[in-house]
């Protein structure tokens, strides 16, 4: 041992005089164990232990061949630096917030695109059941007529269609004006209830009518209209909506002779009361209204005569 050194107190190997730590075994040098100042290190012989064997000696492993303390080689953290944790920094929570807030802009233009889908949806249905309601209406008159007037169906082709205040209108022109009417419930509800309808051959003077009997059947009527009594609608036609015509209408009851021929007029020439329609269990108000101003009259005689006041 060279001047300047010691032995360790545990492994007796030789170390600096002023080591406090044994960087063979890794001894404390002031261990109080080892207070007596020599090494207490146990020599191992390796005749005494296996050949793989490993003697534990203040839990370090001791090599049987050399009979010295065989410490584990320390592990370095050079070059293996840890790495940091993640952070989004504030580019990261910028480009977050700017893809919420579009999204979140974007919300409402999905909800209204999904309302007008709705809403398309809703209105096509209910033009569907119109067409549908149209198609059944008309196939509807354009039977009838061809049962009562000869030919097929599709010879009696519609100029106009119109449904309003409960009531269907069809009208159309096949060798003569024709007019057919109908009420109705709904759109959804096709079962038509016919009103009447008239046949008009053009020549003014005859309009021919088939309405509904209490026999579930139809009953068709033939009404001459005279020339005295189309003049006189024609008339009280010819006023405008909204101003007075009393004077003429009071003059149909007097031009037409009978109620079936006034009331026919009526029909034939709606704008002289300006209704959309004129039911047969309407008759009395209009013949209240027109024979008002003419009692005596030949159709308010006829009326009397009738009881329709009754």
């Amino acid at each position: 041992m060279s001047e300047g050194t010691k032995t360790c107190v545990a492994c007796a190997e030789e170390i600096q005089a002023a080591a406090k730590l044994c960087r063979y075994c890794g001894t404390q040098q002031d261990d109080q164990r080892y207070a007596g100042g020599e090494s207490q290190q146990t020599e191992v012989h390796p005749e005494e232990v296996d050949d793989e064997a490993l003697i534990i000696v203040d839990r370090r492993a001791v090599n049987p061949e050399s009979g010295k303390i065989q410490l584990p080689e320390a592990k370095s953290d050079v070059g293996s630096e840890a790495k940091p944790p993640f952070k989004l920094g504030c580019f990261g929570w910028s480009s977050i917030a700017i893809v919420v807030i579009v999204l979140l802009s974007l919300i409402p233009g999905w909800q209204q695109a999904a309302e007008d889908r709705r809403e398309e949806a809703a209105a096509e249905a209910e033009r569907a059941a119109a067409d549908a309601f149209v198609d059944s209406a008309e196939l509807q008159c354009a039977t009838t007529l061809s049962e009562w007037r000869g030919g097929s169906a599709t010879s009696y082709p519609s100029s106009t269609f119109s449904a309003r205040n409960g009531v269907v209108t069809i009208k159309g022109r096949n060798s003569a004006d024709w007019v057919c009417q109908y009420e109705y419930v709904s759109l959804e509800d096709r079962n038509l209830e016919l009103i009447q309808i008239t046949w008009d051959s053009g020549s003014g003077d005859l309009v021919e009518v088939l309405t509904p009997n209490s026999q579930g059947s139809t009953t068709e009527k033939r009404i001459e209209i005279s020339t005295d009594c189309a003049a006189a609608f024609q008339a009280a036609a010819a006023i405008p909506l909204g101003q007075d015509n009393n004077a003429e209408v009071y003059a149909t009851t007097s031009a037409c002779q009978t109620v079936d021929e006034w009331w026919m007029a009526v029909k034939k020439y709606p704008n002289a009361f300006g209704a959309d329609r004129y039911p047969d269990e309407d008759l009395w108000i209009y013949l209240v209204t027109a024979c008002g101003g003419a009692e005596d009259s030949a159709v308010c005689r006829d009326a009397e005569t009738q009881g329709i006041f009754d």
